[in-house]
């Protein structure tokens, strides 16, 4: 049977084992999930802003999920359709994913659902 080492100690950026090894890597991708990847949430935004101009977004992650959230802003979205959507469009992806894809989703939901109301109402922003 195969021994690995023990982990001993985690921090934000380095995993120490009994063994002595250290590993400078975040520790959500010590437990298989992917690294969190500064271009792709930043494309996740610029994917945001093309499709959804005025807009709104959170997003986050823990240990079992990512999650965004999109949404009208009040200063750029009118009537009717910023009460048709305050409550926004919640997204909440089981690991492994990464908050960049959990944002996508939630612009891909909110986009498909803006767009069939603006066509049923007569077009409007």
């Amino acid at each position: 049977m195969t021994s690995y080492p023990k982990i001993l100690k985690v921090s934000s950026h380095t995993i120490t084992c009994d063994d002595g090894t250290e590993f400078e890597i975040p520790v959500y991708q010590a437990f298989g999930y992917p690294v969190f990847d500064k271009d792709s949430i930043d494309n996740a935004i610029a994917y945001l802003n093309k499709r959804l101009p005025g807009w709104w977004y959170t997003a986050g992650e823990c240990s079992v999920s990512s999650d965004a959230t999109v949404g009208p802003d009040r200063a750029y979205i009118r009537e009717p359709f910023l009460s048709m959507f305050d409550d926004g469009f919640s997204v909440d992806l089981a690991k492994p994913s990464t908050v960049a894809e959990a944002l996508k989703a939630a612009v891909d939901e909110a986009f498909k659902a803006y767009s069939t109301a603006i066509q049923n109402n007569g077009g409007g922003s």
